[in-house]
């Protein structure tokens, strides 16, 4: 924490430890979770986070801590976190039924050779083995094709994750494009109850315009090869006037950066920890697992042909090439799973994309630092607009994973 704490002062580092020690739970070892109970306290999500702000910062709380849309982002969270397990448990149980498929019929010539030196027939064997691998290889169709290709558990979860990260981008946004609004709102009772009343009435609108047609919308992230439409109001496509120089100014420009800049590179950085949770770590496991199994297949293979010549030679026993065949067999069907579960869980995608957003958000973080007052009104827009490409990559790639073997 004391190396995150160097770019921040103050109560913004408080309020980072604060959100931490609160919700999130420490990692203490490689097996636990980053983001168990992770607490999103940009959007002051739990109580203890929002209880905090109101006590460090009374005069912004209004602004930062917004009710409506806070139940509106954990509505469209929830059903994006439970069809996601749901997309992923049937594209592992596809993968998985795959995999044994290709095990079972693995398995019939050795299992023919051993059924010869006993009382059972061969042919039936081969039946009941054959059956069994069909089956599993049915299931292995079925499953990831209506469940993971084209069915409705992958489209949930990308679309009330699209709903949940725009809805984030809109708090944010708003914000940003109506600073003189809120820092007269902080002053005046009065005109906070005018920013209360026209916050009310944005996000009405943005329900009613925007999230009803979230099927064009992600066409539209699909089209945006440019990433140029960061912005869910066309009003807000050039940036708006920059109120005065004032305390309250200044202290809306901290909160913005502790609530924008370091909570996203806090968040990047977990995802990028070292552990069994951490889609690059997961990445190279499955890449060195599948290199040795290669490796193993390979020496099978020789295993195999050394076996077959010696039988032909010497004609001795088949059965140490059966067994060498069937080591080889299972070291394919191993890789070619461990390969269809890497594409799907997006281990490899993940890990570059949160590679790329730690760097640009600590790239903007920087310029932030030394840059003078108009300036860090324009990267706080550069901000939403990394934001947004991140956005747009995750659900493009999450659109493309597939669970093939």
């Amino acid at each position: 924490m004391a190396q995150r704490c160097q770019w921040m002062l103050g109560n913004q580092c408080l309020m980072n430890e604060n959100a931490n020690r609160a919700s999130s739970a420490p990692v203490t070892s490689q097996l636990d979770d980053p983001f168990k109970n992770w607490p999103n306290s940009d959007l002051l999500i739990e109580e203890e986070d929002r209880a905090f702000f109101a006590r460090h910062y009374p005069a912004f709380a209004p602004i930062f801590d917004w009710p409506e849309l806070r139940s509106l982002f954990v509505m469209y969270d929830a059903a994006a976190a439970k069809a996601l397990r749901h997309s992923r448990r049937s594209g592992i149980f596809a993968v998985v039924s795959g995999f044994l498929s290709l095990t079972v019929a693995a398995t019939v010539p050795l299992a023919d050779e051993l059924s010869r030196r006993s009382d059972m027939s061969p042919l039936r064997t081969q039946a009941v083995l054959g059956g069994i691998a069909a089956v599993l290889a049915i299931v292995s169709i079925l499953i990831g094709y209506t469940q993971v290709l084209t069915g409705k558990g992958k489209a949930r979860w990308l679309t009330n994750r699209f709903w949940t990260e725009r809805t984030r981008q809109f708090h944010f946004q708003l914000i940003v494009n109506h600073l003189p609004a809120i820092v007269a709102a902080v002053k005046s009772k009065s005109d906070m109850q005018d920013w209360y009343d026209f916050r009310t009435r944005e996000l009405d609108q943005f329900k009613h315009d925007y999230l009803r047609g979230v099927e064009d919308k992600i066409h539209h992230l699909d089209v945006d090869e440019a990433e140029d439409r960061p912005w869910l109001s066309t009003d807000w496509d050039h940036p708006g006037p920059v109120p005065p120089a004032s305390a309250e100014f200044d202290e809306l420009l901290k909160l913005l950066e502790q609530q924008r800049f370091g909570i996203q590179q806090r968040y990047a950085e977990r995802k990028l920890l070292s552990g069994w949770h951490s889609p690059e770590s997961r990445a190279q496991w499955v890449l060195k697992l599948s290199d040795a199994l290669t490796a193993v297949l390979l020496l099978a293979t020789v295993a195999v042909g050394v076996g077959s010549l010696v039988a032909l030679m010497a004609d001795a026993n088949p059965l140490f090439r059966l067994i060498a065949g069937l080591v080889a067999a299972l070291s394919s069907s191993s890789v070619v799973a461990m390969r269809a579960l890497k594409e799907g869980l997006l281990f490899s995608a993940d890990a570059e994309r949160y590679k790329w957003y730690l760097a640009a958000v600590r790239n903007l973080y920087r310029r932030y630092e030394h840059a003078e007052l108009p300036q860090r009104v324009l990267l706080f827009r550069e901000l939403e607009h990394v934001a947004y490409q991140e956005m747009r990559r995750f659900i493009l790639s999450g659109s493309q994973a597939r669970f093939v073997m």
